[in-house]
């Protein structure tokens, strides 16, 4: 029993391996149809600023990273002890925030390609499978959405 999920352990790994190689070539070549060098993909913070070109604006970049890091704070701040707490619900709330700007930025990508904000949630809850679409699908950068929106 111990082999079967040592096995089924490894094959999982493999899978997440494999998911995550194609979801980076996919983000690769959305950097490169949107005139940004694809390796600033493979580098997770500054991956998250070049989206935030691409697709909307490099000042909103700077409001969601506050938001996560204030986020960050208050999770330490409301530390484990499982009771209902100021610093827990503060941080519940900014954790809105966090969410908010993340739906947002898909949006804007899926718009930046000529897509529907519907496509922008399907971004949001299955990346693997938007950024493969917008990747080596036919679609082509028609600049950032969120520019035009001034939110």
């Amino acid at each position: 029993m111990i082999i079967l999920e040592m096995v089924l352990g490894y094959f999982g790994i493999a899978i997440a391996v494999m998911l995550w190689l194609i979801t980076a070539l996919a983000s690769w070549r959305v950097f490169v149809k949107a005139g940004v060098p694809g390796w600033k993909s493979l580098i997770p913070i500054y991956r998250e600023y070049q989206l935030f070109r691409i697709a909307w604006d490099s000042k909103q970049f700077l409001i969601y990273a506050g938001i996560v890091i204030i986020s960050g704070v208050m999770e330490v701040l409301a530390g484990d002890t499982n009771q209902f707490s100021v610093w827990g619900m503060a941080g519940a709330v900014i954790d809105l925030g966090v969410i908010y700007y993340e739906v947002m930025l898909k949006m804007y990508l899926a718009r930046s390609f000529g897509r529907s904000r519907a496509f922008g949630l399907f971004l949001y809850f299955l990346e693997f499978l938007g950024m493969t679409s917008l990747g080596f699908g036919p679609y082509e950068y028609e600049g950032p959405a969120g520019a035009k929106d001034k939110v």
